[in-house]
């Protein structure tokens, strides 16, 4: 995987809260205002019309602008033309080096390359397989898994210990998404249709994981094609955030790594431990909460 750093350009919004249309010569002093903050206020919300912001919307919405995509032209292009308007309607350059622009030091990563090999068969990025740029920086490096530890659905509430009696620190765990339910498709955490955190916020899981002492995590997504779809847009683009203060913890959390799974791919990993997989997963269903167990595999 490549990793850009770059300095984005934003435009600093705090020099007025609205356009306000002033000549040269009525131009606000930086040093002694000519009225006050709520004065100021007043009169430039008299300025702003529905016609003036149909303008500037349709212009920045345009297909000229890209979808002023950070880190991309068309949001410098965006940058410039309110950047223009402000020194146009008079505004305050309160900015780096008195313009309108804050420097913001951000990381954009994006993979070149990416798979994994199971046994003597390759599997595909977004065909079999998926991660996300943001908090995998170190899948680039080369992987050599000899061993997963099985740990159910990766989740630790009320009857239900996916961890119980299990060491998986430093370890590969491979664990189901969502949560367990019954016969009736009721959840055993809320014991209704409606599904609990461990479903709708994934990141529950992986801290778990981390907590546990844990390397990595494989989640298997019963409903993986939809998953792709729904993540599309951060998979096929570069990731763009915030660079940390210091780089050392941007590199401690990026150690942490977590892949998205197919079925097919999560049986190739398993082997022969397949129907006891099934096996343990059922006996969850039930209410039960059997121990995980190892798996010898060989991914790289």
């Amino acid at each position: 995987m490549k990793k850009i750093l770059f300095v984005f350009l934003n435009v600093c919004f705090i020099s007025a809260t609205g356009f306000s249309q002033l000549d040269e010569e009525n131009k606000p002093s930086r040093d002694v205002p000519s009225f006050s903050a709520e004065e100021w206020r007043k009169e430039t919300a008299k300025t702003i019309t529905k016609i003036d912001l149909k303008k500037h919307l349709d212009i920045l919405a345009s297909d000229a602008f890209e979808g002023r995509e950070t880190g991309r032209k068309g949001n410098e292009k965006a940058a410039q033309y309110l950047s223009t308007m402000f020194e146009t309607f008079g505004l305050l350059a309160i900015g780096a080096n008195d313009t309108y622009y804050q420097p913001i030091d951000m990381i954009s990563e994006r993979w070149e390359k990416i798979d994994f090999t199971v046994g003597d068969k390759t599997y595909r990025h977004l065909w079999d397989f998926f991660a996300l740029h943001e908090g995998n920086s170190s899948m680039q490096n080369p992987i050599d898994i000899d061993e997963v530890v099985y740990a159910g659905y990766g989740i630790v509430q009320g009857s239900i210990d996916s961890y119980r009696k299990i060491d998986v620190r430093g370890k590969t765990v491979i664990v189901y998404g969502g949560e367990p339910t019954d016969e009736s498709g009721n959840s055993l955490i809320t014991g209704t249709e409606k599904t609990s955190d461990w479903t709708n916020n994934p990141l529950k899981k992986i801290e778990l994981a981390q907590e546990k002492g844990a390397k990595r995590i494989f989640f298997i997504a019963d409903k993986f094609k939809q998953q792709i779809a729904r993540n599309r847009k951060f998979l096929i683009g570069p990731s763009v955030t915030l660079r940390p203060p210091q780089k050392t913890e941007y590199s401690q959390a990026s150690q942490f790594q977590y892949v998205i799974i197919s079925p097919e791919m999560a049986k190739s990993i398993m082997g022969k431990k397949v129907k006891k997989v099934t096996r343990h997963r059922n006996k969850i269903s039930k209410g039960k909460s059997p121990k995980g167990f190892k798996i010898k595999t060989g991914i790289s």
